[in-house]
């Protein structure tokens, strides 16, 4: 500096080994941390104050510590970082988590409206053994008292809690926050990850790659891709922050996908319910993020077909088979075997109001010349309504006319009910077969009983006393 009226810097900082063991006595984080390894800078400053110019670098070389929340220490931790008043750049950067690794490098241009490129890698990323994992105890209080919560909520609906609700409460002030941000606004990121292996629940996906980007407030996932659950999946997404409301999209595809451990994965009430493997395809699209919201904004479509599968809903229907075989006059009808199991079972489907709706649902039964057909709905609270028709062989020459179809075969209505974890068939259908085969049998008497017990189909009574007659 030379001239103290308008000073100009020519200054140059550089360090020795900044060996962090020395110094944890003296500054408490690296003490906290249990901080090891190495540092050096080298930093030049030139030009007036005003308009100073500056240029640098550091390096982090065999860095240790432990991180909150993390179970392993991170070890190994190097990293190169150059520096100007116009960009920064990180290369050379990676780390060990026990037998996690992760690979990092980027680049920061124009401080005051960022532009950031950045690319992850990483050979094996095992989330699980990254967190603190619950014991099976815990698990096992949590799952009870989840159920305890379930049963609660629906005797006094509103009393507990929602799980959107509490997202959108937990969301709202962060995401406040980043829109008053004007460097959040500001901001323009791009992030390449690639993950040879990643374990997270338990379940493994291989060969994830993935574009993430942010500008304008708007982020989104592109050409995101990766191998799980024995299939492989491809998905896109945005959610823009720029309105009262996040405004989001989802779309993707699946093949080969095993249902049931992808079910059990991520929604473990719902396992052992469906099973086989599944190609789909859809776009779902809303906005807002509390039930309420979710149920007038949620909005898609799409199609799925499963392969050598079974499914809980089906078992329900035996019972429908089996009141069928004990019919009057319906004795050949014994060789029709229904089973849960299918070749393959395909619909289409939408979502809105609240409700995700199956159109056309078709299921190639196991049982020999067996169909099911269907349409309906599940909504968020897992409940289920569908109705459709039951179409089997049909060796009885005194099947009802209304049932006889094309083929050689019969078609009676069926329905199924209450929860997709506990399905159950819809008993008044039966009531309706029932009817028509004591009529074209010319059972008087059994019409009569039948019209008698069976005046209110939706009493519960009288269900109960549907399962009582002889036929």
């Amino acid at each position: 500096m030379n001239n103290f009226a308008s000073p100009v810097l020519n200054l140059q900082i550089v360090s020795s080994k900044f060996i962090f063991d020395h110094w944890q006595q003296v500054l408490e984080p690296l003490k906290s941390f249990d901080m090891k390894g190495s540092a050096n800078f080298d930093v030049k400053v030139s030009g007036p104050v005003a308009t100073m110019n500056f240029q640098g670098n550091a390096q982090l070389s065999g860095v240790s510590l432990r991180a909150p929340g993390i179970v392993p220490p991170i070890t190994e931790l190097n990293s190169k970082l150059a520096f100007s008043n116009e960009i920064a750049t990180l290369t050379g950067t990676s780390l060990k988590m026990g037998a996690s690794d992760l690979e990092m490098d980027g680049t920061v241009k124009n401080f005051t409206k960022p532009v950031i490129a950045f690319n992850l890698k990483s050979n094996v990323m095992d989330v699980d053994s990254l967190l603190p994992q619950k014991t099976p105890e815990q698990q096992k209080q949590e799952e009870a008292q989840a159920k305890a919560d379930a049963a609660a909520a629906a005797q006094k609906p509103g009393a507990q809690p929602d799980a959107f609700d509490a997202m959108e409460k937990s969301a709202s002030g962060p995401i406040a926050a980043m829109k008053k941000n004007p460097i959040a606004r500001a901001l323009d990121f791009t992030g390449n990850a690639h993950f040879a292996k990643i374990v997270v629940h338990k379940a493994i996906l291989t060969n994830l790659v993935a574009e993430i980007t942010f500008k304008d407030l708007v982020m989104s996932l592109k050409k995101a891709s990766a191998s799980a659950f024995a299939g492989t999946a491809g998905f896109t997404s945005s959610i823009d922050f720029r309105g009262a409301d996040p405004v989001y999209s989802v779309g993707g595809e699946v093949n080969g996908v095993d249902v049931n451990a992808a079910i059990s994965n991520q929604m473990a009430a719902a396992k052992d319910s469906l099973f086989g493997k599944m190609v789909a395809k859809f776009e779902v699209n809303g906005a807002g993020l509390s039930k309420a919201k979710v149920n007038q904004n949620l909005k898609g479509k799409g199609n799925f077909r499963i392969d050598n599968g079974s499914w809980s809903a089906l078992a329900a229907l035996k019972i429908i088979g089996e009141k069928l075989k004990s019919l009057p006059g319906s004795s050949n009808l014994s060789s029709i075997q229904l089973t849960d199991k299918f070749r393959d079972l395909r619909s289409d489907f939408n979502i809105a109001g609240g409700h995700f709706n199956i159109v056309n649902m078709v299921a190639d039964l196991e049982g020999a010349n067996s169909t099911l057909t269907g349409n309906g709905w599940v909504d968020f609270d897992m409940n289920e309504d569908i109705d459709g028709r039951l179409i089997v062989p049909n060796p009885d020459p005194g099947t009802p006319a209304e049932y006889k179809v094309a083929g050689g075969r019969a078609s009676y209505p069926i329905g199924m009910g209450c929860k997709v974890t506990a399905p159950c068939p819809k008993m008044d259908k039966f009531k309706d077969i029932a009817v028509a085969y004591a009529k074209d049998t010319g059972k008087k008497a059994a019409v009569d009983a039948v019209k008698k017990a069976l005046g209110g189909s939706d009493n519960q009574q009288v269900k109960d006393l549907l399962n009582k007659l002889p036929f």
